[in-house]
């Protein structure tokens, strides 16, 4: 994803304090109980598993879950379903993540369900985030029970990022997605008609490319021209005559 494409994580607040239990799924020995912190984990999570598809990410904790200002694209996170096995200690995460646009509309949700190996042994994708899992428990082996839910995170990561690669490829996720100012323009410059002829030359898409007036004076006008597969450039247009520049001459940054 170009720079330019900022990404906003919005987890509300019974997301970041869920644990396992709410949802009656705590896992019960004989004499054992422990309540897996997996909001916690998940919060702890979505930034280094998005930076590695988008420069720019910005997680935002509770409060209202609506437009942004400066985005591309909100993600909201779910955890969809948790089990855990009290006797072989294997652990199965469903995660679910809900993509909207900047006006807050919904494009899409990828989802994945991810799990653990007997006892935690094999550790599923250790090192595609930094993840770990906090543990509220009064049996022994705690941190079996920590690295089998860490295990089943990670497997659930490591589906979630091949969809997405997928999709940053040549599918939804292969294009630009404006933020909200640029898709509700309060302001067209004298010669932006022009300016989006000299941006279409440029193999700018503009039913989903983003052009905006950065700056005139006078009969010159600048637009920063933002489109898919090549970094931001300019277009200068004088009198109606318009040619692109190069990405150095931009006059200022979405």
């Amino acid at each position: 994803m170009p720079a330019y494409n900022k990404v906003v994580i919005q987890v509300p607040n019974q997301i970041s304090s869920k644990v396992h239990s709410e949802r009656g799924l705590l896992a019960v020995g004989a004499v054992n109980e422990w309540n897996l912190m997996v909001g916690q984990a998940l919060e702890a999570s979505l930034v280094p598993f998005f930076e590695r598809y988008f420069d720019n990410v910005e997680i935002q904790l509770g409060g209202n879950q609506e437009e942004c200002d400066d985005c591309s694209l909100i993600v909201r996170p779910r955890v969809e379903d948790i089990l855990v096995s009290a006797v072989m200690m294997q652990a199965e995460i469903t995660l679910k993540m809900d993509i909207f646009d900047s006006l807050n509309r919904p494009l899409f949700t990828f989802s994945a369900i991810g799990e653990s190996s007997f006892f935690g042994v094999d550790r599923i994708g250790i090192g595609l985030v930094s993840l770990w899992v906090p543990l509220v428990s009064t049996v022994l082996g705690e941190s079996v029970i920590s690295h089998s839910a860490e295990a089943a995170f990670n497997n659930a990561y490591k589906k979630l990022g091949v969809k997405i690669e997928k999709e940053l490829h040549n599918g939804k996720l292969a294009r630009v997605w404006l933020p909200k100012e640029l898709q509700r323009k309060q302001a067209y410059g004298r010669y932006e008609y022009a300016a989006e002829r000299t941006a279409k030359h440029k193999g700018c898409n503009l039913t989903s490319d983003g052009l905006q007036l950065s700056k005139k004076s006078g009969y010159v006008e600048y637009y920063n021209a933002y489109c898919w597969g090549q970094d931001v450039f300019q277009i200068r247009c004088e009198y109606g005559n318009c040619a692109a520049r190069s990405t150095d001459m931009i006059v200022e940054r979405m």
